[in-house]
């Protein structure tokens, strides 16, 4: 083949080859823009779809408002009860613990006084009189004091 054929050919494959790419842009552009109307589209769909939804739901807010009040109301009288239960029972167990408080204290105090040799019946404010040793064993185990503070036990008629 001669040059010049040579070069025409060429320039031929140019022009084709030029041709194809211009239609295959084209085909991408047509591609892109359908590819974009249908984005478009849908978006619009869901933003309406959204907007009737937000606007029922407005509604159903409305709507269940009354109830929803009503609910958390009572729930709070629920609450304030349970709060004073628990209030009167705090009273009651404060008032149980100073009597047993002051029954200690009287029995502490009665102790302290026989281990000193005085005899103080033990008497707690709201109790029941407790009973000596000697009513709860018998008259026939006597404690005799000895030295250093130690006890013996006299053996007594039986």
């Amino acid at each position: 083949m001669r040059p010049a054929d040579d070069l025409k050919k060429l320039g031929e494959d140019i022009v084709a080859s030029y041709d194809a790419r211009i239609r295959d842009v084209g085909k991408l552009a047509k591609d892109t823009h359908d590819l974009l109307k249908g984005f478009e589209r849908d978006h619009k769909e869901r933003a309406g779809n959204l907007r009737a939804d937000f606007t029922n739901l407005r509604v159903d807010l409305a709507k269940g408002e009354g109830n929803r009040i009503r609910a958390f109301e009572a729930m709070l009288e629920k609450t304030q009860r349970a709060i004073n239960d628990i209030e009167i029972d705090v009273k009651k167990k404060l008032k149980e613990v100073s009597g047993l408080h002051a029954s200690w204290k009287a029995l502490t105090a009665t102790m302290a006084m026989r281990r000193r040799g005085h005899s103080a019946p033990f008497r707690a404010k709201e109790s029941k009189k407790v009973t000596t040793g000697k009513e709860v064993f018998g008259e026939n185990k006597l404690h005799k004091k000895v030295a250093k503070g130690k006890r013996q036990i006299k053996r007594g008629k039986h």
